[in-house]
Parts: C-alpha cells; structure tokens; sequence
C-alpha cells in the first residue's frame, strides 16, 4: 500500500448558534478559532446571505494567528421569518502558508436550522 500522510488540524474552533429566535428580534452568532499549533496560521471566514435573516457583521475575513492566538468573530442576526429556519451559511477555511490544501473547518453538509417565533 502506498504511504498515507495525515496531519493534525493545527487549529480549534468553537461555534456558537443560538437555538431558537424571535422576529425581529437580533441574536448573535459566533465563530472562534484558536490555533494550537506552533506556526502562524491563516483562517478566513465568509458568510452569506439568505432569505431569513438580515445580518449585521463581515461577509469576508482573513486573519493570521500567532502561534496560541484566538480570533471570534461576532454576526449579530436579525430573523425576517418565522418557523423552522435555515440560518445563513458559515464558511471557515484554513489556509495552508506551507502550500498543501486548504481545510474547511466547518461541514457544510450539516443543517443549521434555528426555530424562529
């Protein structure tokens, strides 16, 4: 068999969604990265709109983070519908400075569905 290369994820990220909402009413949702590794690491950050929310915060970020650093970035959401409610998608990638692929640290394939009142 052909040799298998893994690598650790040098990076840890914390996401917090809120479990329900009102209209009109804004709530926050928060992505945190730390990187644990001992190299500068580069996370960007993107996030879009959709047809229940309106969202105050950057769609685009890149940051560079030091070697024990941590970096939050903060989306105030404003729900515009009500029900079972898609929440607007999160992009978090890490960048690879040592030219190997880039890593999304969020899976896109999970559903992040908020009930809004």
């Amino acid at each position: 068999l052909p040799a298998l290369s893994v690598r650790p994820c040098p990076l840890g990220l914390d996401v917090q969604i809120p479990p329900e909402g009102a209209v009109g009413v804004r709530t926050r949702l928060t992505a945190a990265v730390e990187n644990t590794s001992p190299m500068i690491q580069e996370v960007s950050f993107s996030f879009t709109d959709n047809e229940a929310f309106l969202f105050a915060g950057f769609k685009q970020c890149a940051v560079r983070l030091p070697p024990g650093g941590r970096h939050a970035m903060e989306y105030q959401l404003l729900p515009i519908a009500t029900g079972y409610v898609q929440l607007p998608p999160l992009r978090v990638v890490a960048r690879t400075l040592d030219g190997g692929p880039n890593v999304e640290l969020v899976d896109s394939s999970e559903p992040r569905r908020i009930f809004v009142l």
